[in-house]
């Protein structure tokens, strides 16, 4: 079946503007991507919001990126950083993988923390979340945030490895496992 995205935006508007956050929410995905429509990060971020006011996580964490990018919006890494934690409080695995991200590697000016971005990996690997997997079993190997512990090394890796996760993969046989 062939996409219509010209019908999708209209529909998507039609419930927009009554106020549907997860209809808000994909036009400002629309919107952002250019799908049926020219291009238009105003519009998006204005969608994306009115969407994460009524506490869509999804449309928190699209704002957290905007501003994160500054699309649509001033680049703001305090704003960013903000409703990311929004959206990964309610259990968004990109918002929670983001902050554990955020974390390791102190983007936005935030202080190294690795057990804090363990503590955001761990949370999404207890989900199944192949990649936060992978993360977890490298912080469990180098000793990062976590005890070094090559058993919950090789645990977290043959999970997230068993999911297809190539990286997994390759650290579990250039380890031997």
């Amino acid at each position: 079946m062939v996409q219509d995205d010209v019908l999708a935006l209209r529909c998507y508007r039609n419930a927009a503007d009554r106020g549907h956050a997860r209809a808000q929410y994909q036009l400002g995905r629309m919107l952002g991507q250019g799908r049926g429509v020219t291009r238009d990060y105003d519009k998006a971020v204005a969608w994306y919001r009115r969407a994460a006011e009524q506490n869509l996580a999804e449309a928190q964490y699209y704002l957290c990126l905007m501003h994160e990018k500054g699309w649509g919006v001033s680049h703001d890494m305090d704003q960013a950083l903000d409703w990311c934690r929004k959206s990964a409080a309610q259990g968004y695995v990109l918002a929670q993988n983001h902050l554990g991200l955020v974390a390791e590697e102190g983007w936005y000016g935030v202080p190294v923390d690795y057990a804090e971005s363990a503590k955001w990996y761990r949370m999404t690997a207890e989900n199944g979340d192949a990649w936060a997997q992978f993360k977890l079993g490298q912080f469990y190997r180098d000793g990062k945030g976590v005890p070094a512990d090559p058993h919950e090394a090789a645990r977290w890796l043959r999970l997230s490895a068993a999911q297809g996760n190539g990286e997994a993969q390759k650290a579990l046989a250039d380890a031997g496992l």
